[in-house]
């Protein structure tokens, strides 16, 4: 199956800010690289309505198209970066995280990483921010993380006020989301912290159990840090090749619901309706692989995220985190 061509014909330096504005919407998933780097080109005009849709709730609760406009504001207001970035990136933490758009909250700790010094301060009051949700305030820690990972000047005061958190307040999914980070960065002088918040964790009844004292040792004896989360770069989203790809993703996926859609429907003892399994043989009649629903959209207004990433907390419920769960296995 071949992917559309998705290049828009119109060169993005012709067009008006208004128009490249209305791309965000438009073009869904298929916004070209060119596009994004025409609006860090005019960074000076657009930093100001890009931020404005990254911390406008209503920006991350539409549906259709527009879903996208929220993400594409948010990466593009990353690349261009700096100091004056960092409202619309803090809007974007709070937002993202609120409706649950992975496509952005799972590469948020690169985002701040590349912007560094200027965000640090932002993300330690989103932290200890007792208002925020406490999935708010974890995914400030590993955005500090992220600035750790980057900037060699700020680990040491990142890394140390994330260990001062993994010791006050009983919400362990913060004191545990910083005590993850410090695993990632494994310092010799956080083990004795990390030892006593995962055996806390482990003994508290009902707690969020993101890690044991058991996993501390065995990190620490593997050594070496794990800091690929933080170095993603997120712009690779606009690369040909990752359009083209989801472009396929989608058309498999439709396939597959189509297919499903014409399956024969019977009726239990009961008389309730129900429809029959999803024959493999229709999906090797459309040439599509077993795994192709992993693929499917639940709803055109809440495209698929990404896997679950290496940092989340695992689906299973254990409370560990993925990579140290069934992302490990």
């Amino acid at each position: 199956m071949t992917a559309p061509d998705v290049r828009l014909a119109e060169p993005f330096d012709g067009m008006t800010d208004d128009d490249l504005l209305r791309l965000l919407e438009t073009e869904e998933d298929r916004l070209p690289r060119e596009a994004v780097d025409e609006f860090v080109a005019r960074a000076d005009r657009m930093i100001e309505p890009l931020t404005a849709i990254c911390c406008n709730g209503k920006a991350w609760q539409t549906d259709g198209n527009a879903f996208w406009t929220a993400v594409h504001a948010t990466f593009i207001v990353a690349a261009i970066g700096g100091e004056r970035s960092v409202p619309g990136l803090l809007g974007a933490l709070r937002h993202g995280h609120d409706r649950h758009v992975e496509w952005v909250t799972e590469v948020l700790p690169a985002m701040f990483g590349a912007v560094g010094a200027p965000a640090v301060e932002g993300l330690m009051r989103v932290v200890t921010d007792e208002k925020m949700s406490g999935m708010a305030r974890w995914s400030a820690a590993t955005c500090l993380g992220g600035v750790a990972a980057r900037h060699d000047e700020q680990r040491d005061r990142v890394l140390d006020f994330l260990r001062d958190v993994t010791g006050h307040g009983d919400d362990y999914e913060v004191r545990g989301g910083a005590g993850m980070v410090l695993l990632d960065f494994r310092r010799p002088g956080d083990r004795d912290t990390l030892e006593r918040l995962g055996q806390q964790m482990d003994e508290e009844e009902g707690g969020l159990r993101m890690f044991v004292a058991s996993d501390v040792d065995h990190l620490y004896q593997s050594g070496k840090a794990e800091l690929e989360v933080y170095l993603q770069d997120w712009l690779s989203f606009y690369d040909a090749h990752e359009i083209a790809d989801r472009q396929e993703r989608w058309q498999k996926a439709e396939v597959v619901r189509e297919a499903e859609d014409r399956q024969p429907r019977v009726r239990d003892d009961s008389g309730l309706l129900l429809k029959a399994p999803f024959s493999p043989g229709v999906q090797a009649r459309n040439g599509v692989g077993q795994d192709a629903a992993f693929f499917s959209r639940s709803t055109p207004a809440s495209p698929p995220a990404p896997k679950t990433g290496r940092n989340d907390p695992c689906p299973c419920g254990s409370g560990k985190k993925f990579k140290k769960c069934h992302g490990a296995k």
